[in-house]
């Protein structure tokens, strides 16, 4: 039982990460709040000199599904 919850878990993960954008796109506030910080898990810094953002570490599903 656990390792089907598992496989269903992971196949909806990728399925959210192959369609990211239209994920995104379509959420609110709150549910893009949730899934960024489910794509960058230490987050996201803003360098105000360069006006630059950083990003320190992708969530490996994501990192994944561009392979």
């Amino acid at each position: 039982e656990l390792s089907s919850n598992l496989e269903i878990a992971i196949k909806k993960g990728f399925k959210i990460a192959e369609n990211i954008d239209l994920v995104w796109a379509s959420s609110d506030f709150d549910h893009k709040i949730k899934l960024q910080k489910i794509i960058f898990p230490e987050g996201i810094a803003y360098e105000r000199p360069n006006h630059r953002v950083r990003t320190f570490r992708v969530n490996t599903i994501f990192s994944l599904s561009q392979i």
